[in-house]
This record gives structure tokens, C-alpha cells and sequence, in this order.
């Protein structure tokens, strides 16, 4: 799981004020919301620490991300049905 410093808080004078949270982890997150839109993608090690089973993931094709240059496998989650009536 990926550790590191987070800024969370506001900033900004009081009448426009402005509310953020600013880390590494989630400029990545950003980027992969940007490079496969309308899906829900994570890294290796949000795969690895889901405790999801694999076949919940399908890894996808390499897309560059701005400002980053390694970001590893890329997963995208597929929906889980968590309830059949058999209908």
C-alpha cells in the first residue's frame, strides 16, 4: 500500500476559500480517472491490498499518464452481482 504524505485542509482567504487533498496517490488517481474514463481502475497495489478476488479485475492496456512514469499494471474492476434470485 503506498504511504506518504497527504495535505489535507483549505486554503485561501476566508470569503474563497478553497477545500483539497493533495498527495502523490491522488494526482495517480486523478490520472487514471482521466486516462480510462467510465471505468473504475486502481493500481497494482489497490488490486493486490482489495482482497478481491483476480477475477474481479481485468488488467488493461497501457495508457501513459501525465507526470507519471511508471504507474505499473492498471486493473479495472468489473461489477459484482451479489445477489441471484434466478429469475
Amino acid at each position: 500500500m503506498f504511504l506518504g504524505k497527504t495535505y489535507c485542509g483549505a486554503f485561501g482567504h476566508a470569503l474563497r476559500r478553497e477545500y483539497t487533498v493533495i498527495s502523490l496517490i491522488v494526482n495517480k488517481a486523478a490520472r487514471l480517472m482521466v486516462a480510462y474514463p467510465n471505468k473504475v481502475t486502481c493500481d497494482r497495489e489497490t488490486f493486490l491490498h482489495s482482497k478481491l478476488e483476480a477475477g474481479n479485475f481485468i488488467v488493461q492496456e497501457y495508457k501513459p499518464l501525465k507526470g507519471i512514469v511508471n504507474p505499473g499494471p492498471i486493473y479495472q474492476f468489473k461489477e459484482i452481482e451479489r445477489y441471484s434470485f434466478g429469475f
